[in-house]
C-alpha cells in the first residue's frame, strides 16, 4: 500500500496548511472555481427566476465554449510572460478581467437581456478559461509527481468550495438582497483573489520555452499525439464527465420550478454541499494516491452517474428537503471523487516543456463536452420532463466506462497506468 493512503485526511489537510506551495495551489484553485460556479449554478437560477425558458438556459451553455477551445490560445500562455511571470502574471490579469465583467453583469442584473447576458457569460468563460490554463500549469510545475493525487485532491476541494461560494452563497443572498448587489459582491471577491496570484511563489523550473513560435504551437500537440493510445485517452477525457454535465445545468432550474426558496437552494449548497465537496475531493485524492490513478478514474466513472439518480429522486419527490440535501451531497461527493482522479491523470500526461498547452488540450476535451451537453440538456428537459430527463442521462456514463477498460494497465497496476509520465 502506498504510504499516502495510510495518512489520515486531517493529517493531509494539516500538511497542506503547513506547506506554502500547497496552500497557494489551493488558493489558485479557488480563483478558478469562482467564475465557473457563477456560470453553472447562479446564472441558470437567476435567469429562471426572470422567466427565461429551459431551452434558452441550456443554449447559454454554448457561451461556455471557451473552456472547450482554450487549447487554441494556450501556446500564448506557454510562450509569453505577463508582468515578468510565466504563470502568475496571466492569473492576476485574467482575475482582474473577471472582476470587471462580474461588475458589468451586476449593472444589468435587474433587467437582463438575452444577448447581453450571453456576451458577458462568454467574456467570463474566455477569461476564466485563460486563467485555468495558467493555474493548471502552475499546479503541474509546483507539485511533485508523488503529490499529484493529494495535491490535486486539495485543489479540487478548494475549486468546489469556490463553486459553492459563487453558487450556494450567492443564490441564498439573492433571497435577501437584489441580484445586482449579489453580483457586485462576487466582483469584489474576485478582486480580493488577485492577491493570491501576486504572492504565490514562482515555480522553480527551468525556462523551457520552445525556441520558435511554430514549435510552441505545434510541439505540444505532436508530443501528445505520440503518446500510446492517444485517441483512447482523448475520447475517455471527453466522455468522462458527460453524464453529469448533461444533467447538472438543469438541476437548479428544476429546484426553482419546484418552488424551493432561493435561500433553501443556496443553504443546501453551502452546508451539506460544502462538507460533501471537501469529503469527495479529499477522498478522491487519498484514494488515487493510494491505489493509483487508473483505480481512481474507475471510481469516478462509476459514481458520477449516481448523482443523476439523486436528481431524479428530487424530481419525483416534490419539495422534500431531505431528498434535496441528499442529492446535493451525492452530487458533490461524486463530483469531487471524479475531479481529483481526472486532474491527477491529466497532470501525469503533461511534460514540463509544453505544460500549459498540453493541460489545456486535455481539459478542453471535457470542457467541450460540457458545453455541448449543457446546450442539449435544456431542450431535452423541456421536452421529456425532469424525471425522464435525469434517468436518461445516467446511461451517458457507459461510454466512459468502456473506454476506461481500453486505457491499459502498467505492470504493477498503479501510477498512470495508461502512459508513463514523460518530461518532454
Amino acid at each position: 500500500m502506498n504510504a499516502a493512503s495510510r495518512v489520515p485526511w486531517l493529517a493531509l489537510i494539516r500538511a497542506a496548511l503547513r506547506e506554502p506551495r500547497m496552500m497557494f495551489v489551493g488558493a489558485l484553485g479557488f480563483s478558478s472555481g469562482l467564475p465557473f460556479g457563477f456560470v453553472v449554478f447562479t446564472v441558470p437560477v437567476w435567469l429562471r427566476t426572470q422567466g427565461v425558458s429551459l431551452t434558452e438556459i441550456g443554449l447559454l451553455s454554448l457561451a461556455t465554449l471557451p473552456w472547450g477551445f482554450k487549447f487554441l490560445w494556450s501556446p500564448l500562455v506557454d510562450r509569453f510572460r505577463l508582468f515578468g511571470s510565466r504563470r502568475r502574471g496571466w492569473i492576476a490579469a485574467t482575475q482582474i478581467g473577471i472582476a470587471a465583467v462580474l461588475a458589468a453583469v451586476a449593472s444589468i442584473a435587474g433587467a437582463p437581456a438575452s444577448l447581453a447576458v450571453g456576451i458577458l457569460v462568454l467574456a467570463i468563460a474566455f477569461l476564466s478559461a485563460t486563467q485555468d490554463i495558467a493555474v493548471d500549469a502552475y499546479a503541474v510545475e509546483t507539485l511533485r509527481p508523488e503529490e499529484y493525487g493529494t495535491g490535486n485532491g486539495w485543489r479540487a476541494s478548494t475549486y468546489r468550495v469556490a463553486m459553492l461560494v459563487s453558487g450556494g452563497i450567492a443564490i441564498s443572498a439573492a433571497q435577501f438582497a437584489s441580484w445586482p448587489v449579489v453580483f457586485a459582491g462576487l466582483a469584489a471577491a474576485a478582486v480580493a483573489l488577485v492577491f493570491a496570484a501576486i504572492f504565490a511563489p514562482e515555480p522553480i523550473v527551468a525556462d523551457t520555452s520552445a525556441p520558435t513560435f511554430q514549435d510552441t504551437v505545434i510541439g505540444p500537440f505532436r508530443d501528445f499525439l505520440a503518446t500510446p493510445r492517444a485517441g483512447v485517452i482523448a475520447g475517455f477525457i471527453f466522455l468522462y464527465k458527460l453524464t453529469d454535465a448533461t444533467a447538472g445545468m438543469m438541476f437548479h432550474p428544476m429546484l426553482v420550478d419546484h418552488g424551493f426558496p432561493l435561500v433553501e437552494i443556496g443553504l443546501a449548497q453551502k452546508t451539506v454541499g460544502l462538507v460533501a465537496a471537501m469529503i469527495g475531493a479529499m477522498a478522491g485524492g487519498v484514494y488515487t494516491s493510494g491505489k493509483g490513478i487508473r483505480a481512481g478514474l474507475l471510481v469516478g466513472a462509476l459514481t458520477q452517474p449516481l448523482s443523476n439518480l439523486a436528481y431524479f429522486a428530487v424530481a419525483v419527490s416534490g419539495q422534500s428537503r431531505v431528498v434535496l440535501y441528499g442529492a446535493v451531497a451525492a452530487e458533490n461527493i461524486c463530483g469531487g471523487l471524479g475531479a481529483a482522479a481526472l486532474m491527477a491523470y491529466m497532470s501525469s500526461l503533461c511534460g514540463t516543456r509544453y505544460c500549459a498547452t498540453q493541460f489545456a488540450l486535455l481539459t478542453s476535451l471535457f470542457g467541450l463536452s460540457r458545453s455541448v451537453a449543457g446546450a442539449m440538456g435544456g431542450a431535452m428537459a423541456e421536452r421529456l420532463g425532469y424525471p425522464v430527463f435525469f434517468i436518461s442521462t445516467v446511461a451517458l456514463g457507459l461510454p466512459a466506462l468502456l473506454l476506461w477498460g481500453m486505457l491499459g494497465a502498467s505492470a504493477n497496476g498503479r501510477a498512470t497506468d495508461a502512459v508513463v509520465p514523460r518530461e518532454s
